[in-house]
């Protein structure tokens, strides 16, 4: 339910064309430019940047939307930014490639709407494998992959779509669980330095 409320909220194109391929008009008046790893990223102001440090190095979460009280940075609605330390270790503790989705650890993930859940992929084929423009001169290999929600018995209670960019020479990747509005061409006119 927390996912139709967003969606009525920044507004639903059939076929997931329009609202879903720019920045909502509004959150795009003011922006701020987030900074990682050379590469400059301007967002909507109302979101909020966290820096984390970890061992797998420094990572950026973007908090897009709602995030629970109670502290549980997994059910916020954001993306996050991981350098090289982390993909060395971005598929069960093998390194990302992109032909394996998203998943840093070998144990279970919590799905994102709901930590009483853990994700799944029912398939190791991502539904979307393209390349995607990620500034001037910049291509990411993206991979899309349909992933399902779980409850301790292993009944599947929801679904969500994974989206990863991966900027090789960069050392960067892009993680969103959410369907963040507007992330695809905030990336496609990112900047570098």
């Amino acid at each position: 339910m927390k996912r139709i409320k967003r969606l009525v909220a920044v507004g639903i194109v059939i076929g997931g064309v329009g609202a879903a391929a720019t920045v909502p008009a509004a959150a795009a008046a003011t922006t701020e430019t987030v900074s990682f790893r050379g590469m400059q990223l301007k967002i909507p102001s109302g979101w909020k940047v966290y820096r984390h440090s970890t061992g797998d190095g420094p990572t950026v979460q973007v908090v897009t939307g709602t995030c629970p009280k109670r502290g549980s940075y997994v059910e916020c609605d954001s993306f996050e930014l991981y350098g090289p330390k982390a993909i060395r270790t971005g598929h069960e503790m093998s390194p990302y490639t992109g032909k394996r989705p998203w998943h840093p650890s070998t144990g279970v993930v919590p799905c994102p709407a709901d930590d009483k859940l853990w994700w799944s992929f029912p398939t190791h084929r991502p539904a979307v494998a393209a390349t995607r423009p990620a500034g001037r001169g910049h291509q990411a290999r993206y991979r899309a992959w349909a992933a399902h929600c779980r409850n301790d018995k292993g009944k599947k209670v929801s679904a969500f779509t994974q989206r990863v960019w991966h900027l090789r020479e960069a050392g960067i990747v892009v993680v969103d669980v959410w369907d963040t509005p507007g992330l695809a061409a905030i990336l496609k006119r990112a900047t570098w330095r």
